[in-house]
């Protein structure tokens, strides 16, 4: 009988000791818990990849993994490992592992980072409106950085490629390098009259091949430049003085291409096209168009 007190009095002294020191140290061995493939030192990416488990305490292998933020499932899960099915999308996946078992109390939380090229923002320094009448020349850079990323991955994805969608007759485009970041910039020469519409994606093969990004766009349109003032425009003509006067429209310096077209009210004559008219009047209206 004695025996039997002496036993089990141990056995509680032994349960509380052990109670005890789950209450103390429990969490501290859970945060222990890492994964074989380590995303704080490698991202993810879309797509499946397997995960182990590593430095779990003894007798922990009763838990529960659940996505908390992010868009994702979780596959093939079992005491040693899980599957993540990471969507294509920029993204850091929260994972929260919990137990009841007291071998393993509390809770881990594990961060993911989805290495997706799935944005549509590439193109910088896209230009306003050209204008008509002569080549322009200038440059578009691309420029993909991964929001959510492993310290040991690129902050950048491998290159680029460049098109000119539509438009673009006579155009010419070409793609230069910036160290070891393929195509990052397009040099464009234009012609003298047209628009285009010139695209590029972000191309990420050395981890995610092969991975390209969506198409993102770059609309260059063209003008038509306003005539410069009228020279010999007179500030005002006497009532019934009907004298010859000559006008003449110019545009911009450097421009070609350019035709003029000139109205009149009725009744008054002149040519109706031409840099430079003569008229007797004393009113004129002036159109301008290409």
């Amino acid at each position: 009988m004695n025996f039997k007190i002496h036993f089990m009095k141990n056995s509680i002294i032994s349960n509380c000791i052990i109670l005890l020191f789950i209450i103390l140290y429990g969490n501290d061995i859970f945060c222990q818990i890492t994964l074989a493939q380590d995303p704080t030192h490698f991202g993810q990416c879309p797509g499946a990849l397997a995960y182990t488990y590593e430095n779990l305490p003894s007798g922990c292998d009763t838990f529960t993994l659940q996505i908390t933020s992010g868009k994702g499932t979780i596959t093939a899960q079992n005491s040693i490992g899980f599957t993540l099915n990471a969507a294509d999308s920029v993204q850091e996946i929260t994972l929260r592992l919990t137990s009841t078992d007291l071998s393993c109390p509390a809770e881990k939380i594990f961060k993911i980072p989805v290495l997706s090229i799935n944005a549509p923002d590439t193109i910088t320094d896209c230009p306003p409106k050209l204008v008509v009448g002569k080549s322009h020349n200038f440059e578009l850079t691309a420029n993909m950085l991964f929001k959510y990323r492993g310290d040991t991955d690129p902050t950048e994805v491998d290159g680029y490629q460049w098109q000119i969608a539509s438009g673009g007759t006579g155009w010419n485009l070409t793609a230069l390098d910036e160290g070891l970041i393929f195509d990052k910039h397009a040099q464009i020469v234009t012609n003298s009259q047209h628009g285009a519409i010139i695209r590029a994606r972000a191309v990420f093969n050395s981890q995610c091949s092969p991975a390209v990004s969506v198409w993102d766009t770059c609309e260059v349109e063209r003008y038509a430049q306003d005539p410069c003032p009228i020279v010999g425009a007179p500030a005002y003509i006497v009532c019934g003085d009907v004298t010859d006067l000559g006008l003449l429209a110019t545009v911009t310096a450097g421009l070609s291409g350019y035709t003029y077209h000139w109205t009149y009210p009725s009744g008054w004559s002149g040519p109706s096209s031409g840099p430079a008219v003569s008229y007797p009047s004393d009113q004129l209206h002036l159109g301008f168009s290409l």
